[in-house]
């Protein structure tokens, strides 16, 4: 029987507890809403400049607007549908003109449970999303940033 050593776990961390992230840049999936959108405020407001990157445009801009009313660091914004691989490239192209380097990425968007559903591009649309357009979104930022 093996034993758990509890006093190793995390406890009682709080986001206020970051230290200052001035001058790193973090690009999140699907940081206008969610998860996502908590990821981002809590590393904006420890000074982290922030790169939304989501698929709705109006809604990305009503969270980047939200956002820099508590940040320290810069909150940016780039359209992108992760089931749609030229979009991809295109938004990957517009953060390669825009940074010279990213601290992290954070693959955050997601969908599920669709209809049976195809992608632009021909792929099952869940796949397409979760799946393909992260794989090729981290690969293009790898390569070019």
């Amino acid at each position: 029987m093996s034993t758990v050593n509890k006093s190793s776990a995390v406890s009682n961390w709080t986001a206020d507890k970051l230290p200052s992230l001035e001058g790193k840049t973090y690009i999140i999936t699907g940081g206008n809403s969610g998860i996502g959108l908590e990821a981002a405020r809590m590393l904006a407001k420890a000074g982290g400049d922030v790169v939304i990157a989501c698929r709705n445009a109006e809604k990305g801009s009503i969270a980047q607007h939200a956002l820099q009313i508590q940040a320290k660091g810069k909150i940016d914004l780039v359209q992108m549908d992760l089931s749609d691989l030229s979009s991809v490239r295109h938004a990957a192209e517009i953060v390669a003109s825009r940074y010279t380097k990213i601290d992290a990425l954070i693959n955050n968007a997601g969908i599920m449970q669709t209809p049976e559903l195809k992608s632009v591009d021909g792929y099952e649309l869940q796949f397409a999303t979760n799946h393909l357009g992260h794989f090729l979104w981290s690969g293009l930022l790898k390569a070019n940033v």
